[in-house]
């Protein structure tokens, strides 16, 4: 089974035939330009041709894509729609961080690494195909009762698969060479 792209259907424009190209909108010039006729084909006003997609999916970004990834290997027929190019809206301007380091143990820290860990396997099914790296974050604190939290925190979560370190003086500089010279306390 094969994910099919068509993207670039609006030619990155704001409006088509008095439509806005916000999902909704694309989704009603897509109704105008997609037919099922009775060989089972799909046929755009561009010329593409599928045959039985049993999905279609709008939206080529990093949700759709996804979703197209997991249908396709449910042995679904997937095609992906989208005004512009892959992954040029909000999935392709984000930090692209997935951070544990500053969720207590719950419902947040667990979505969190389930997310991290989901990217390690998608990077292994996929053959690598795209920037990953695990590097972590840091937590800082000035103060007294800042660092009893984050001491705190950092206990709770090695209780919940989390490696969280504590960074001394010497090793800040490398991870962070901009940070602030009067931080008493990190952790990584």
């Amino acid at each position: 089974r094969h994910v099919h792209y068509l993207v670039n259907i609006c030619d990155g424009i704001d409006c088509v035939d008095g439509r806005s190209t916000t999902p909704r909108g694309l989704a009603e010039y897509l109704a105008n330009c997609v037919t099922w006729n009775s060989g089972g084909s799909t046929r755009t006003t561009s010329g593409f041709v599928m045959t039985n997609p049993a999905v279609i999916v709008i939206g080529a970004g990093m949700v759709g894509a996804a979703c197209a990834l997991a249908l396709t290997e449910a042995g679904m027929e997937v095609l992906v729609l989208d005004r512009s190019t892959i992954a040029s809206g909000t999935s392709g301007a984000g930090e692209g961080n997935i951070l544990v380091s500053d969720k207590e143990p719950g419902p947040e820290l667990t979505l969190a690494q389930r997310s991290r860990d989901s990217w390690f396997e998608i990077s292994e099914r996929i053959g690598g195909d795209f920037e990953l790296e695990a590097k972590g974050g840091l937590e800082i604190s000035r103060t007294s009762s800042g660092i009893a939290q984050l001491r705190h925190l950092a206990d709770e979560q090695r209780n919940h698969r989390v490696e969280a370190i504590e960074v001394g003086s010497s090793e800040r500089h490398a991870l962070e060479p901009y940070m602030a010279t009067d931080i008493e306390f990190v952790s990584h």
